[in-house]
């Protein structure tokens, strides 16, 4: 990549959608964005003293990036169709390419063992341009998503929880059409909803787009969990503390919620590890979480074997941690467990 200087004194700054795994156009080298159409953009950038900021879509959804107004033009090597043609205005062609099949014969490949072939391909995957970095970087984003949804996530499944022991019909009836509305919805399509309908023009970052998208299906899912963990609760519970003399709120919080907690944690234990795997889609909408970092590797590698293996192990290794730290959060809150504990002790 030349050396090209960004303008001192920008005049304005232009979102520019690309992929970043097609090679030589758009990719990922020593871990920094290259290619000929990088070249283009930031010489088109000095001319036009503007700065300019990169977003990485899949070709699936980098058109309707643009004709939505999330980006403000596409710097990638698009074919033009007519289609394409009557929602995005096109530039010029800069080059066109022929295609060409070739098919050799007699070739005498290297022979290697299964564990040298393994050993050349590690290193040709992750040591090589420092891959690796790729994959922590796209565990901390997933590992960020996850952690954010869950927390608002739950947050907001107890609200409407609470909601709709207001005894209020029309507040059961508006809660009931929300849960519904997001279990009927796929999370791929809430989020491309989200970002590239109702956050399209905004300047809001897609990671917290994710957030919210799954913030908001994942306090529907899990509110449903709350809500039958809490009827399960045997009414005399409520009848006895209310003849005690504690309030509805006291009651409520003192005595049916850590009970029912205990009874639906298993059932949120596998919610939350559903929506960690589920975080694997936000590459639509220009996340470059770990499963995206994982295509940016195969784009340049053209190998799929250890990439996809170590995005699996990688999830696997992630949902484990999850699960292990939930079940020490029910074993402190389960009073049968303090009580083994207790008696353990004496």
């Amino acid at each position: 990549m030349p050396d090209i200087p960004a303008p001192e004194h920008p005049e304005g700054k232009l979102l520019i959608g690309t992929t970043g795994i097609v090679e030589p156009y758009s990719f990922y080298q020593d871990n920094e964005l290259t290619g000929c159409d990088i070249e283009l953009a930031r010489r088109f950038a000095q001319w036009a003293n503007v700065e300019i900021e990169f977003q990485m879509y899949d070709y699936a959804s980098i058109v309707a990036a643009a004709e939505s107004g999330t980006v403000d033009c596409i710097f990638a090597n698009l074919n033009v169709t007519t289609e394409r043609q009557e929602v995005i205005d096109f530039s010029d062609t800069i080059y066109s390419v022929d295609n060409a099949m070739l098919v050799a014969e007699d070739i005498e490949l290297a022979q290697e063992t299964f564990l040298e072939r393994l050993q050349r391909s590690f290193e040709k995957n992750f040591i090589r341009e420092d891959r690796y970095k790729l994959i922590l970087e796209g565990i901390g984003t997933t590992c960020l998503l996850t952690v954010l949804s869950v927390l608002f996530g739950t947050v907001l499944a107890f609200l409407i929880c609470l909601f709709r022991r207001t005894g209020s019909r029309l507040a059961n009836r508006i809660a009931n059409i929300y849960v519904k509305l997001l279990q009927g919805t796929p999370m791929v399509v809430l989020l491309m909803i989200l970002y590239y309908i109702i956050f399209g023009r905004s300047s809001i970052a897609a990671v917290w787009v994710a957030v919210i998208g799954f913030t908001l299906n994942f306090g529907a899912y899990t509110s449903e969990i709350m809500r039958s963990g809490i009827e399960s609760v045997d009414s005399g519970q409520r009848e006895a503390a209310l003849a005690l003399g504690y309030n509805e709120n006291q009651t409520f919080f003192r005595f049916i919620f850590p009970q029912a907690a205990v009874r639906f944690l298993p059932v949120y234990n596998g919610e939350v590890v559903s929506l960690l795997k589920s975080t694997s889609i936000v590459g639509y909408i220009a996340i470059q979480d770990l499963t995206k970092m994982s295509d940016i590797i195969r784009s340049r590698t053209y190998e799929a074997f250890f990439p996809l293996i170590a995005t699996a192990i990688i999830y696997f290794i992630l949902a484990w941690l999850l699960s292990l730290l939930l079940k020490l959060v029910l074993r402190q809150i389960d009073p049968r467990s303090r009580q083994k504990r207790a008696k353990e002790a004496s």
